[in-house]
């Protein structure tokens, strides 16, 4: 940066500021357990599991309850 004027030297500077700074947004973001999301929505799975067992023993009771095996 020596052969620049003082004018691209101060441009440069508020650049990599402005980097770095956005830098640590990010890894606030991507560190932060309670903001990042990765994987799935167990709790979720879980909800569609059981609905889908209510849902098999109703119909397995709707075929005994008529004879069809």
């Amino acid at each position: 940066m020596s052969g620049l004027g003082p004018q691209r030297e101060l441009e440069e500077a508020a650049a990599l500021e402005r980097r770095r700074r956005r830098e640590l947004l990010r890894r606030g973001r991507i560190f932060n357990a309670r903001i990042r999301t990765i994987g799935i929505d167990k709790d979720a799975l879980d909800v569609q599991v059981k609905e889908r067992k209510i849902q098999e023993a109703a119909e397995k009771a709707e075929h005994e309850r008529f004879g069809i095996l």
